[in-house]
């Protein structure tokens, strides 16, 4: 089951959508979201913010994902050797969108039984 969360830099959730029934890509589950108007779907309120997102989703107003086929290494950002533009973006991105992991994290800690989830499959009889 697929589910989709945003979450601010305090790591205080403030969209969940929970139910997308089978497999399906993650932008195809935010796309259908942003359409359906019962869905209340947070749309940013100006044109100079963004939602971070990971390189399952693509560039558009709203939303920024790290270049693709860049790679980097933690080392290379100790020392920052030469590097292009690119690979600092998706460091900076990285360090940004790290709060998202940090909150999962967190969430579970706090209900261990989140880890321990078995998967629900619903049939109709």
């Amino acid at each position: 089951q697929n589910v989709l969360e945003i979450c601010d830099f305090n790591m205080i959730f403030t969209f969940i959508y929970v139910g997308w029934e089978g497999v399906a890509y993650d932008s195809r589950v935010l796309i259908e979201i942003m359409v359906e108007p019962s869905k209340n779907f947070p749309f940013l309120p100006s044109s100079i913010k963004y939602y971070l997102c990971d390189a399952a989703y693509t560039n558009t107003r709203e939303f920024m994902v790290p270049y693709r086929g860049v790679r980097y290494w933690l080392g290379d950002f100790c020392r920052w050797r030469a590097m292009t533009k690119e690979k600092k973006f998706n460091h900076a991105h990285a360090k940004l969108r790290n709060v998202i992991e940090h909150a999962y994290g967190v969430l579970k800690a706090r209900f261990p039984i989140l880890d321990e989830m078995v998967p629900y499959h619903h049939f109709n009889v």
